[in-house]
């Protein structure tokens, strides 16, 4: 009984934030969005620097478990987990803002 009580014990709200949200930036790595490629060969569209933010994402999926299961912290460094995830997640809308050929093909689709 003493065991489950331990394990209720340490799922407390900041490692269940974290855990949450490292699963869902791994999700969004693991399975992004595509483009069909026709659409991707016809327009020339590089996506070097999506790919780079994938690779940001995963890292910081690793980062986020590392802190909920590795690190016995007593407090997460919250302001930089959040900008960092702000960060990531305002990655897309600097694509599409910024490259012509994938603003051109986002309003296609």
């Amino acid at each position: 009984m003493k065991k489950i009580l331990g394990w209720f014990n340490w799922f407390n709200r900041e490692r269940i934030s974290l855990i949450m949200g490292s699963g869902l930036l791994a999700l969004g790595a693991f399975f992004p969005d595509r483009l069909p490629t026709e659409v991707i060969d016809t327009f020339g569209i590089n996506f070097y620097w999506l790919n780079a933010a994938i690779l940001f994402s995963i890292w910081l999926a690793v980062f986020g478990l590392a802190f909920t299961f590795l690190l016995s912290l007593k407090q997460a460094p919250r302001l930089l987990i959040w900008s960092a995830l702000i960060a990531a997640l305002l990655f897309p809308c600097f694509v599409v803002n910024l490259t012509p050929e994938v603003n051109f093909v986002a309003k296609a689709y």
